[in-house]
């Protein structure tokens, strides 16, 4: 064969390859924008044609299905589901995608221990733990109908109801408890119950100001707050009392949820409980 069969050999290779590469990028962009805009229609018809893209991920290795717990979408959820996208799609990162996002990050002039950090953080999560995060209570409705399980931990063993006291989701907490999610779940470090989670969060974030909620794990989500910080966490602590959570829990270290709460709010968040108490 001549040099010039072999250049044109390479060269349509490389044509097709290439090609190949864009047209399943501009398919599964196709997917997260439809995602994106809610746009039920335009995902519909994509799954009629590629029902394989429900199973896809996006850039940062997030399943579509998180995408659309994460849009509080649950037409889209159930769309996906029906076209074999799991319900139950724990979020990893590959060591290859990893290293990526560390050389992205260092070109960027960020330190790439902060970015293995957020995203080893959100490692083992499932949908149901972005759509409580987010407070997307339509998707966690939809979800838990379609079968999530709501006792399913992140790789730290923090279910979607730590996560929702941890991120102040008082409506989340109501539906995964009454959906059979354990009160007294423990992390796998320090022995934490969500009545615990709900002094792990800082209420405020000099990027972000006051009337936003801001979890030290994870900077790229936040939330709007309906009413101050200390109330969120009031009403936060009153659901899980509600569903039976124990004030006097003891994690790992003996610490209990009263002895995590700012000296300040005891009485606030408890005093009721020690006033019950000592009438006993």
């Amino acid at each position: 064969m001549s040099i010039w069969k072999w250049l044109v050999a390479i060269f349509l290779f490389f044509f097709f390859l290439i090609g190949g590469i864009m047209w399943y990028m501009s398919i599964l962009n196709a997917t997260e924008n439809a995602i994106s805009r809610r746009d039920i229609t335009e995902l519909r018809q994509i799954l009629v044609d590629t029902p394989e893209r429900s199973c896809d991920k996006d850039f940062y290795g997030l399943s579509m299905m998180h995408l659309a717990a994460q849009e509080d979408f649950p037409e889209g959820i159930a769309l996906l589901a029906e076209a074999g996208a799991m319900i139950n799609a724990t979020y990893t990162l590959s060591e290859e995608e990893l290293e990526y996002h560390k050389d992205l990050a260092r070109s960027n002039d960020e330190r790439a221990d902060y970015v293995v950090r957020n995203y080893q953080s959100i490692e083992g999560m499932t949908p149901l733990h972005f759509a409580v995060i987010f407070h997307a209570h339509k998707a966690v409705h939809e979800l838990i109908r379609l079968g999530a399980d709501v006792n399913l931990g992140d790789f730290k063993r923090q279910s979607p109801l730590y996560w929702a006291a941890r991120s102040w989701n008082s409506e989340a907490i109501s539906v995964l408890a009454s959906s059979g999610s354990d009160i007294h779940a423990e992390t796998i470090i320090g022995g934490f119950t969500p009545l615990h989670a709900v002094f792990d969060s800082f209420p405020e974030h000099p990027n972000i100001g006051m009337g936003y909620a801001f979890t030290s794990e994870l900077p790229i989500i936040y939330y709007p707050l309906r009413s101050s910080p200390k109330e969120a966490r009031k009403k936060t602590i009153q659901a899980l009392l509600d569903a039976g959570a124990n004030h006097l829990h003891p994690a790992l270290h003996g610490e209990t949820p009263v002895d995590l709460c700012p000296p300040d709010e005891v009485s606030f968040h408890f005093g009721h409980l020690f006033s019950a108490e000592e009438a006993n």
